[in-house]
């Protein structure tokens, strides 16, 4: 009774990855829903308003503001 169980296993598992292999290499499109047109809607969305933006001061690191050194000693 055993061999019979495991031929039947063996035969249920070549055929799972026989099937699973030319479904990966062969898709099959099904569609599980149908197709609908969507409409187009033509409606103009307003655009929000934006504040302005400020040019913010540039900090520059390497040029520091002072230019002579021989104040600091």
């Amino acid at each position: 009774m055993y061999p019979l169980y495991f031929y039947i296993c063996l035969l249920f598992s070549v055929s799972s990855i026989v099937t699973l292999v030319l479904l990966a290499i062969f898709p099959i499109n099904l569609p599980f829903v149908p197709k609908t047109t969507k409409q187009t809607q033509s409606v103009v969305r307003p655009r929000k308003a934006r504040s302005p933006t400020h040019n913010l001061h540039k900090i520059n690191y390497w040029d520091p503001p002072w230019e002579d050194d021989d104040e600091d000693l």
